[in-house]
């Protein structure tokens, strides 16, 4: 497997990948493998790299680390992970929230527009009545 790297603005990413496998070269689509300078690309699972020549193969990488510039000593520099900041069980967890608080300030406001009655007995007066038909 080839990979070529391209460096831009302070970021790397995989510009190509080729696989040669029975003597055929495929071109693989690796467009998210990218890092800023300085930090390794991390992957626990890749997932499913296709070719863009439409052949059937499809490529898995699981433990994927990738640095192509500033390794020192051999070893890998911090990951940039593949997951991203705001999975799909935070955005469940931001929704549900902002859901109970919409409710929650909507009672509240209903409870506010609660007034009190501007006409009181007086003792002195006729009597308020009410009559209550069944």
């Amino acid at each position: 497997m080839n990979m070529a790297v391209g460096n831009v603005s302070g970021y790397w990413s995989v510009v190509e990948a080729t696989l040669t496998l029975n003597d055929q070269t495929n071109n693989i689509s690796l467009d998210s493998v990218s890092a800023p300078k300085g930090f390794s690309y991390h992957c626990s699972s890749l997932g499913k790299a296709g070719n863009s020549t439409g052949a059937n193969i499809t490529v898995s990488f699981d433990g994927f680390q990738l640095q192509p510039f500033g390794v020192v000593n051999y070893q890998f520099s911090d990951g940039w992970d593949c997951v991203p900041f705001f999975t799909e069980v935070i955005w469940m967890g931001i929704i549900s929230t902002a859901v109970l608080l919409l409710i929650l300030l909507h009672g509240f406001s209903m409870l506010t527009s609660v007034t009190t009655q501007d006409r009181f007995d007086d003792p002195k007066g006729k009597t308020i009545t009410v009559n209550v038909n069944e």
